[in-house]
C-alpha cells in the first residue's frame, strides 16, 4: 500500500514526458487517491506523495510550455498580472529562506503558488478543442469515483474509514483524507464537470448517461449536506442560484424556496437542526450570546492573534512577509499579507479583482456553461478564502484557475475564437427557450 502513491507517480511522470496534455489526464486521475497518502509515514526524504505531484506537475508543465513552440505563456489573456503575482511570491520564499532559516519549507510554500500559476494556463493551452474539453470532463467525472465512493461506502452503506467531530457532536465522514475540506473539494470539482457535460454533451436519448450523471449528482449533494460545513452550504447556494439565474430558470429558484419553506413547517425538522448547529455560534452572535472571536469555529479570535503579532514586525516584514507560509492562517488574504507582507496582499488583491472582472465580463458578454461555470468557482474561491487559505491548496488551484482560464481564453481548435461563434461546440444557453 505504501508503494501505490509512488507507483502512481511514476505513471504520471513516465506519461507526461511523452505526451503532456495525456500526463495532465493522469494527475487529475490519480490526485484523489495520491491525495489519500497524506501522512508523514508516507514521504520520501522528508516529501510526502501530495507534495510530490505538486512539483512534478507544474515544473514539468512550465518547462514543456516554456520551449513549446505551439503552447506558450504570452498569449493567454491576463498573463501579465499571473507574472507579477509569481515574482512577489519569490520575496517571500526568499525571507522563508533567509529569515525562517528552512529551504524546504520556501519550496514548498513557492510550489504552493507555482500550481496556480500553473494551472490557470493548464486547460487553455492543452484543451482548446471540442474531443480534448469532452475527454477532460470525462476524466473529473472518473476522478469523483474515488471520492464519492468513500462517501456512499461511509454515509450509505454505514461503513468506518475515518471521522472527525465537529460543532455541536456532529460527526464528518472524510473517508481517508487529511480533512473534510478536501473530500468537498473534490465534490465541487465533479459536480462542476457534471454540469458542463450535462450541459456541452449530452443528448436527449442518452438515458443512460443521465442516470449515471444524476446519481453522481445525489451522492454529491449528500456528500455536501453530511460534511457539515459553513463554506460548504454557502459555496452550494451560491452555485445554485447563480445557476439557475444564468438559465432565467426563475421558477425553478421560486420553486425550490417554496419546498424549503414547505418542509421547514411541515416536514422533518433534523434538517433544519443540523443548519443550526452548523452556524449556531454564528447565530448566538447575532443574538447577543456570543463573543465575535467564536465566529467561524473560533477563527476571528485567531485572525485578532496574527494581526496582533503582524504589528509588532519590523517595517520590512511587513513589506514582503515575516518568514513563515502561514498555510494555517485560515484566511487566504491573512495568509498573503502574513507570509508576502503588505506588497504581497496588494497584488493578490489584484489579482483576483482583475481575474473576477474578466469572469464577470466573460459572463455578461455570453453565458455559455463555461462562462457560467467560471462565475461559480470565483465565487466559491472568495467564500472559501474567508476561512481556508485556497491559495496554498494545489489540487484547488489547478481545478479553479484552470477552469477560470479554459473561460477567458475563449478559444477552441487554436483560432482564440469565442465560444459562441460555434454553434456545434460551446453554444450560449438559449434565453429564448430557457434550454
Amino acid at each position: 500500500m505504501k508503494a501505490l502513491p509512488f507507483v502512481l507517480l511514476a505513471v504520471f511522470l513516465l506519461t507526461v514526458l511523452v505526451n503532456t496534455r495525456t500526463g495532465i489526464f493522469v494527475a487529475v486521475l490519480i490526485r484523489p487517491v495520491i491525495d489519500c497518502f497524506y501522512e508523514a509515514r508516507y514521504a520520501i526524504f522528508d516529501i510526502k506523495p501530495t507534495e510530490l505531484l505538486g512539483v512534478l506537475l507544474p515544473l514539468i508543465v512550465f518547462v514543456k510550455l516554456f520551449v513549446s513552440k505551439e503552447h506558450g505563456f504570452v498569449r493567454a489573456p491576463l498573463a501579465y498580472v499571473w507574472f507579477a503575482y509569481m515574482y512577489l511570491q519569490l520575496f517571500g520564499t526568499a525571507v522563508i529562506i533567509t529569515v525562517g532559516g528552512d529551504a524546504l519549507l520556501g519550496m514548498g510554500y513557492f510550489f504552493r503558488a507555482f500550481n496556480g500559476f500553473i494551472g490557470y494556463f493548464l486547460f487553455q493551452e492543452f484543451f482548446r478543442t471540442q474531443k480534448e474539453f469532452r475527454i477532460l470532463l470525462i476524466i473529473h467525472l472518473v476522478a469523483g469515483i474515488v471520492p464519492l465512493g468513500m462517501s456512499v461506502y461511509q454515509n450509505l452503506l454505514g461503513g468506518v474509514i475515518r471521522s472527525e467531530a465537529t460543532i455541536g457532536g456532529l460527526i464528518r465522514n472524510i473517508g481517508f483524507y487529511h480533512d473534510a475540506y478536501t473530500i468537498r473539494l473534490y465534490c465541487f470539482q465533479t459536480l462542476a464537470a457534471l454540469l458542463l457535460y450535462w450541459s456541452y454533451f449530452l443528448k436527449g436519448t442518452e438515458i443512460i448517461s443521465r442516470a449515471v450523471l444524476i446519481t453522481m449528482g445525489s451522492i454529491i449533494l449528500l456528500t455536501i449536506y453530511k460534511i457539515f460545513s459553513k463554506a460548504g452550504y454557502l459555496s452550494l447556494i451560491s452555485w445554485f442560484t447563480i445557476w439557475v439565474l444564468a438559465r432565467r430558470k426563475i421558477l425553478v429558484l421560486v420553486g425550490v424556496l417554496i419546498m424549503v419553506l414547505g418542509v421547514a413547517m411541515l416536514g422533518d425538522s433534523r434538517f433544519y437542526e443540523t443548519i443550526e448547529t452548523v452556524y449556531s455560534k454564528e447565530f448566538h452572535v447575532m443574538e447577543g450570546k456570543g463573543k465575535t472571536d467564536q465566529l467561524f469555529m473560533g477563527r476571528v479570535g485567531v485572525w485578532k492573534h496574527a494581526l496582533a503579532e503582524f504589528r509588532i514586525n519590523s517595517l520590512p516584514l511587513k513589506l514582503v512577509g515575516d518568514g513563515s507560509p502561514h498555510t494555517g492562517a485560515h484566511n487566504d488574504f491573512l495568509r498573503a499579507l502574513l507570509g508576502t507582507g503588505i506588497l504581497g496582499l496588494v497584488m493578490y488583491l489584484v489579482l483576483l479583482g482583475v481575474i473576477g472582472y474578466g469572469v464577470l465580463r466573460r459572463y455578461l458578454q455570453s453565458n455559455t456553461p463555461l462562462n457560467v461555470m467560471a462565475l461559480m468557482i470565483f465565487t466559491m474561491w472568495i467564500i472559501d478564502a474567508i476561512g481556508l487559505v485556497p491559495g496554498a491548496y494545489p489540487g484547488y488551484q489547478i481545478f479553479a484557475w484552470g477552469f477560470i482560464g479554459l473561460a477567458l481564453r475563449g478559444s477552441i481548435d487554436g483560432d482564440f475564437m469565442d465560444f459562441n461563434k460555434r454553434p456545434e461546440f460551446m453554444v450560449p444557453i438559449n434565453l429564448q427557450n430557457g434550454n
